[in-house]
């Protein structure tokens, strides 16, 4: 056991959240906005690539699962590499590796250019999130811990809108016959532009570098006791943890890496987590990268894309709403709850798209809202209850195991639905409520609760 650790998070029992945890919040918060942004993006612009391309509605499904292939191998890889050199500076390789190559993707010319230029921005988008929520996690005081996190994965919603705003603009607004014409340019692909954008996150990296501290923990974890003192002085007002630091001592060396999650104290944890989040990833995103083609097609709204900001910004105050209940239910019966009621929604919607009526059509404009509202917020609980499942030495890994299996099922989502599509869209997206559901009862079941824990 890392008994440094654990005094560590016995000490910040009594610290407060002062400044720099709301400035780590904005940033970080701004970073997970983008990398929403950037992972919802594909979604608009996939029609386009379909015809433009000439793709199969196989190779179709397999371009939106491009970006969450690499985000797969990226949860492991930066994982690893984040438990092992640390949090801050693997944070910011990993927001470079996306930027650059997701900003590339405007110049793609095929199928394949565009697979491999999706699939190597994905390996960034996974690592930064989950070594972005490692390093908040190991950052905060215990009081705010769970709530901080929803908060954190809040942001992404207002990515969603972004993609969502930027789609409409350039996509429509902007555009002559799916051109945009330059000077001395003349007329260019206007989904060239969308992805320009995604070279918008390396203005991060500057005030993440010169702003943010390196984790306590993992400094503690790693032997380096008093740069972690001095980082934790940094980080907490002195007055909360005054006189308590000379109890810190340093943590023996233990073992870190993949094994290390299926040793007989982490097996069983490791199982669940990794059914909970391929069951969370397959129905999200199976659900939502189908969603603009699925409401085009059954003529569900006039305007998909301002029907697409409405959900996201209903998204939102879901994430409040989870932010409230994780510390007032716990991790377990807020995760449960809301992918139980995310998966019965869904369902409802799913049976509902072969009999859409003037009379029901509100009906169904509602459900999809609220599923929406109860889907995302599920987000924000299970990076929180995650993190804390997992001790320090392996905390990123443990993260990016879960999430990379997770991005297992996320794959496997849009590939799915897109070879059911051709039979239904009622029979594409009933598998991925049923898939809320089954993650929702296997919390109820195995779940155990996290909240007032400390962290080891």
């Amino acid at each position: 056991m890392a008994d440094g650790t654990k005094k560590l998070s016995k000490i910040l029992e009594s610290a407060t959240i002062n400044g720099y945890h709301y400035n780590l919040l904005g940033l970080f918060g701004l970073e997970r906005a983008l990398n929403g942004m950037e992972v919802m993006i594909i979604s608009f612009v996939l029609p386009i690539l379909t015809k433009t391309w000439n793709m199969s509605g196989f190779q179709t499904g397999l371009i939106g699962s491009a970006g969450i292939i690499g985000m797969m191998i990226g949860n492991f890889f930066w994982g690893n590499i984040s438990d092992r050199w640390g949090r801050k500076d693997t944070f910011i390789y990993c927001v470079l590796n996306y930027s650059i190559f997701g900003g590339l993707t405007a110049f793609a010319f095929s199928f394949s250019s565009g697979f491999i230029l999706r699939f190597l921005t994905g390996l960034g988008l996974g690592g930064a999130l989950i070594v972005g929520t490692s390093l908040v996690t190991e950052s905060l005081p215990n009081e705010a811990r769970g709530r901080f996190i929803v908060y954190l994965d809040g942001f992404w919603p207002i990515g969603n809108i972004l993609a969502a705003l930027s789609s409409f603009f350039i996509l429509s607004y902007f555009s002559f016959q799916g051109s945009i014409a330059l000077p001395y340019l003349g007329a260019i692909d206007n989904w060239r532009f969308l992805f320009l954008l995604s070279f918008l996150p390396i203005l991060i990296i500057f005030p993440i570098k010169s702003r943010v501290r390196k984790s306590p923990y993992h400094l503690l974890e790693n032997g380096k006791l008093e740069e972690s003192k001095e980082k934790i002085k940094k980080i907490f007002s002195t007055k909360d943890i005054q006189g308590q630091l000379s109890e810190i001592n340093v943590d023996e060396g233990s073992s870190t890496g993949f094994k290390k999650l299926f040793s007989e104290d982490y097996r069983l944890r490791s199982i669940f987590l990794g059914v909970i989040w391929f069951t969370l990833n397959f129905g999200y995103y199976g659900f939502f990268i189908w969603l603009p083609d699925t409401l085009t097609a059954v003529k569900l709204f006039d305007n998909v894309y301002l029907y697409l900001i409405l959900i996201a910004l209903v998204q939102v105050p879901g994430y409040l709403f989870a932010a409230y209940l994780i510390d007032k239910l716990g991790r377990k019966k807020s995760l449960s709850s809301f992918m139980l009621l995310a998966g019965l929604l869904i369902l409802i919607f799913s049976l509902k798209l072969d009999n859409i009526t003037q009379s029901n059509l509100l009906y169904l404009k509602l459900i999809l809202t609220a599923a929406s509202f109860f889907a995302v917020g599920s987000w924000g609980i299970i990076y929180a209850y995650t993190s804390e499942l997992f001790p320090t030495k392996i905390r990123s890994m443990g993260l990016g195991y879960a999430s990379g299996i997770g991005k297992i099922a996320g794959v496997l989502g849009p590939i799915i639905a897109g070879l059911l599509v051709s039979k239904s869209y009622k029979a594409a997206t009933l598998p991925l409520g049923l898939s809320f559901l089954i993650g929702g009862t296997v919390v109820i079941l195995f779940g155990k609760e996290t909240r007032k824990k400390l962290l080891s």
